[in-house]
């Protein structure tokens, strides 16, 4: 297989231990076992079930109360409709080995997630990326899909929301996306890491899974559930599908562990309690982004409706690398360059940290934004 760079991920592996101030991080401030137990405020000691747990395979494509509890986040869909893998990346992984073909043509969007990109073309589908722009408030042009949809087009992929520029689809624009699938048959896959952080209710908006017969719905335990270091993530979708890949993954997953099947269940099965904490913390966080934004002539800004990611742009003599390289140098804060998403002139700022993180490294930026 030859692959291009998935560049977002290799940026954060070289810098994101030497910083002082991590505005690059996706997560909604990660917690410990004692500080879940405290949030989730349920009677059963998690860390003792833990210890009491058998270190064996368990449930290949997860338990029946996991799947029952991802199954919840969804209306009309069953247990057997969702499979469990490792992480949300795993997810579509899976999915993609598992459905684009050579020569297959693919549709996907820029910024996003560029997994959903580089899978495909790795395997040698023709690739066609519709661009996302802050001056049409990144929403994607229903009439550029309309158009750049052909009677051999196998699959459209979306993240929704949308990694990096929050964006959300209204109810009206996801159902105009199936209608374009459904009329060449295509399946439509969207990433679904950070539903449920819509800010303003409902937090859990319309899933592909749902509305269409043919859509892929791909989640994690990562971003709206605080908890990226069980690597946990599911996919939901038509029942032959589900068993498709429940055959597939016997040559690459098999199972995830037993301790993070335990803990994904334990917080879906509480999940307004968790998703009340996180959903305040991104709010919270996002009014000091956006009022640090504002203030600075050189930046600008599309706010983004959900998640923990931003995607400013700003005005200045240099390439996006640069300038979070110099800002990383000069000040300790690590942003992620626009040109990791093929989208030059931008840059990614993660506000899922503790507040005193993001004040702190927002002051930092100001600072060094004086001398330009």
């Amino acid at each position: 297989m030859i692959i291009r760079d998935f560049k977002p991920e290799i940026w954060l592996d070289k810098y994101e231990n030497d910083c002082d101030y991590n505005l690059s991080e996706t997560c909604v401030s990660p917690m410990n076992l004692h500080q879940l137990q405290e949030v989730l405020n349920i009677n059963e000691d998690i860390a003792d079930n833990i210890m009491n747990l058998k270190l064996d395979y368990g449930a290949i494509t997860g338990s029946e109360r996991l799947r029952t509890a991802i199954s919840g986040l969804y209306t009309g869909i069953s247990a057997d409709r969702v499979t469990v893998t490792h992480g949300g990346i795993g997810a579509n992984s899976l999915f993609l080995l598992s459905y684009v073909n050579p020569g297959d043509h693919v549709i996907t969007t820029a910024p996003s997630y560029l997994q959903s990109t580089l899978l495909p073309e790795s395997i040698g589908a023709e690739i066609t990326t519709l661009s996302f722009t802050d001056s049409n408030n990144w929403r994607l042009d229903i009439d550029a899909l309309r158009a750049a949809v052909r009677p051999e087009t196998a699959m459209i992929c979306l993240t929704n929301p949308n990694n990096p520029t929050g964006m959300v689809l209204s109810d009206e624009e996801l159902n105009q996306i199936v209608e374009i699938a459904r009329t060449v048959n295509a399946w439509l896959l969207i990433d679904e890491a950070y539903r449920g952080l819509t800010y303003d209710a409902p937090h859990f908006r319309k899933a592909a899974c749902e509305v269409y017969e043919k859509g892929i719905s791909t989640g994690t335990m990562s971003k709206t559930f605080s908890t990226a270091g069980i690597r946990l993530g599911w996919i939901a979708g038509p029942t032959e599908v589900i068993d498709h890949l429940n055959h597939v993954r016997d040559f690459h997953i098999i199972s995830v562990g037993c301790i993070d099947d335990y803990i994904a269940s334990l917080i879906l099965e509480n999940k307004e309690r968790i998703l009340k904490r996180n959903i305040k913390i991104c709010k919270k966080n996002l009014e000091l982004v956006t009022q640090f934004v504002n203030q600075e002539k050189l930046l600008s800004m599309i706010p983004p409706e959900a998640g923990t990611t931003a995607f400013p742009a700003y005005d200045m003599e240099m390439g996006s690398e640069e300038l979070c390289l110099r800002l990383l140098r000069e000040k300790s804060v690590l942003l992620v360059p626009g040109s990791a998403f093929e989208s030059e002139g931008h840059f990614r700022l993660g506000f899922g940290k503790p507040y005193e993180i993001i004040e702190n490294g927002l002051l930092a930026f100001s600072d060094w934004l004086k001398q330009f």
